[in-house]
């Protein structure tokens, strides 16, 4: 990759869409009839339907002896309305596994050929008052990767700066001196800063789109904490130089840097069982797959045509902005004739997870509120159906888990209130026979295997994915430490999901309730939680485990609540301990790739962040001690970077 000069702005119209109307972009090229796709979604549909209907059918046998009663009618529906996506993610893993088993599973394209168009790719790097030597160290260690990357494809990096807090500012602004001087004069590293974060994330690209966009032919999306390779990027850039049909092609990250428990239990399950859950929703999804908001190239003219956010009618939290704009985005380029892809088996593609349950939480509510402004989005004109169903299916990610509590609610208070009212065995005068309880107990406990085996099928088939590979075994530190990391997560996993379960259902009552997340940074390092602020932040599920454990105490709730009641009871102390940060594990406990061997473009951007800061912070104090000032009103403005796409 040749140093580029910084580019001129070149203007791009980006017009915000009419969801009331069709939109078809004329530039689009027409598609045929897709009936691989009509096919393989007709037989995920049956197999999942069927699945649902079967264990739908069993509960309401189970409930229904003697008829239904409101309790009784809750469960069942929670139930079935759950058991849909849980199943849905079951065949979504085997299908997958079946595609990497075959080597089926969509990846990257062969190298750019004779004939095919060379790119002009940015990579545009989107922050918010996130830790400036993290953001430049990831750019620098990206860009010097594709400077020794044979390609034609041509490659600038924009910082685009929504950052507000004064200090954090400052520190930009000596990160980007100290990031120029890696690269001398033709520094490919160009910053913009905006005063006001109109539009959050989505406004800040779409402010690039209309400013710069002209003068590039596509550009790839990496948030603060995201990384991806040369290779990984390059492989994007050939794969859209390829198909002049697609807007846009989404990457499947995996995670890096977990220090805690929590981090890297989530870590180990996204290598472990995300692979085969990707690949088998880019079978059926196709080319009209979904996009995550970041670590996917998006062809430029293609989004601003076609993927202009509206503002959404109403106030906060439904009105307003689009918060998650990413399944938008998506939907709105398919609407308008582009195909968006999924490619599962692309390797080199890196982001971060939250340290903690509670950062987890506090993200789940930002991302709940996102989600539920979808329902007054999938009712837009002129949607692809599949585009519908994955706004469907991310609200329903929140939904699901107050469903679930809902069922848990009402089985317990038809266990309270059997336990209240004495069983009389002869209801009737001159009764022979006793009149049996109804609720067949050996029954239910065997639809609740059944369906606890449902749920573990896309754990269960990840691992047998990755022992299938005897020779990659090594890199995940040997069979026994992958047998022991799955079992370990399935027990911490179970443990957690009750607590996150409740944490969700507060997140979308505090969104019906009217209450505005907001959009604030996220906490990327592991940092010690008080006990005052677990004990606060825990309270429901602390509160409602306690009930559970003294009610099952007295015998009045079945003894399959227990799991759940001490999960729920003891969310405070497994919130801590999962929240304890090891820089350095000592086991090859929830080991992966990532951790074992850190990939090469990981250990430059730490590197170079170590070094961007040492060489920042001799020159920032000035700037600095302005800032603060600034920020306690003692002193003028401090001193910013130039609001300009130049260096």
């Amino acid at each position: 990759m040749a140093p580029q000069a910084s580019p001129c702005k070149l203007a791009l119209s980006m017009p915000a869409q009419d969801l009331a109307r069709p939109f078809r972009d004329h530039t689009a090229p027409r598609l045929g009839a897709d009936r691989a796709a009509f096919a393989l979604r007709l037989a995920v549909a049956l197999v999942v339907v069927a699945l649902t209907a079967g264990f739908g059918r069993e509960m309401v046998d189970i409930l229904a002896k003697g008829g239904l009663s409101v309790l009784e009618i809750v469960m069942a529906v929670s139930f079935i309305a759950s058991f849909f996506w849980i199943a849905l993610s079951a065949i979504n893993a085997l299908a997958g596994a079946a595609m990497i088993a075959t080597g089926l599973a969509p990846g990257p394209t062969s190298r750019t050929r004779h004939g095919r168009p060379h790119l002009g790719v940015a990579l545009l790097v989107p922050t918010f008052n996130e830790e400036p030597n993290l953001v430049f160290g990831n750019a620098v260690a990206v860009l010097k990767a594709l400077e020794g990357h044979a390609t034609d494809h041509r490659f600038s990096l924009f910082i685009l700066s929504d950052t507000t807090d004064p200090v954090i500012l400052a520190r930009e602004a000596e990160a980007l001196r100290a990031a120029q001087m890696e690269f001398g004069a033709a520094c490919p590293i160009h910053y913009r800063h905006r005063a006001n974060n109109i539009g959050r994330k989505a406004g800040n690209i779409t402010d690039w789109c209309r400013g710069w966009g002209g003068g590039f032919d596509a550009f790839v999306v990496l948030d603060a904490d995201s990384l991806m390779s040369d290779s990984a990027i390059v492989a994007l850039a050939d794969a859209l130089a390829a198909d002049s049909s697609v807007g846009l092609i989404q990457s499947v990250p995996r995670l890096i840097k977990a220090e805690t428990l929590f981090g890297r239990m989530q870590q180990f399950a996204t290598a472990a069982y995300g692979l085969p859950l990707a690949a088998g929703q880019a079978l059926w999804s196709r080319g009209e797959g979904n996009y995550w908001g970041h670590n996917a190239i998006i062809r430029t003219r293609a989004f601003a045509a076609s993927a202009g956010l509206p503002q959404l009618p109403g106030r906060r939290p439904f009105g307003g902005s689009v918060m998650s704009h990413d399944f938008v985005e998506a939907a709105l380029l398919r609407r308008a004739g582009w195909r968006v892809r999924m490619l599962p088996a692309l390797t080199g593609s890196f982001e971060e997870t939250p340290p903690t349950l509670v950062d987890n939480a506090l993200r789940d509510r930002r991302w709940c509120q996102g989600n539920l402004q979808h329902l007054g989005v999938v009712g837009a004109a002129g949607l692809h159906s599949v585009s519908r169903f994955h706004l469907l299916q991310g609200v329903m990610a929140y939904v699901s888990s107050f469903l679930w509590l809902m069922f848990l609610a009402a089985g317990t208070a038809l266990a309270l209130q059997a336990g209240a009212m004495p069983v009389d065995y002869f209801p009737e005068p001159y009764m022979f026979f006793p009149s049996w309880p109804l609720i067949d107990s050996e029954r239910a406990m065997t639809l609740l295997l059944m369906t606890i085996a449902v749920l573990l099928v896309p754990k269960l088939a990840g691992i047998a994915i990755i022992i299938a590979r005897r020779k990659a075994w090594s890199t995940w530190g040997g069979l026994a430490a992958i047998l022991g990391s799955a079992m370990a997560e399935i027990v911490l996993s179970a443990l957690i999901a009750p607590i996150l379960m409740v944490q969700n259902s507060i997140a979308l009552l505090r969104t019906l309730a009217g209450f505005d997340t907001g959009w604030r940074p996220q906490q990327r390092r592991a940092g010690g939680l008080r006990l005052g602020t677990l004990v606060r932040f825990h309270l429901a599920e602390t509160v409602i485990g306690l009930g559970l454990c003294a009610a099952m105490a007295a015998g009045l709730t079945p003894l399959w609540l227990a799991p759940i009641a001490v999960s729920l009871a003891a969310a405070v102390p497994i919130s801590a301990l999962t929240s304890i940060a090891s820089r350095r594990p000592r086991s090859h406990l929830f080991a992966v790739p990532e951790r074992l061997d850190p990939p090469h473009v990981l250990q430059a951007a730490m590197a170079h962040g170590t070094e961007i800061g040492r060489a920042a912070t001799a020159a920032e104090m000035p700037a600095l001690m302005s800032a603060v000032g600034e920020r306690l009103g003692l002193a003028g403005q401090p001193p910013v970077p130039a609001r300009s796409s130049t260096k």
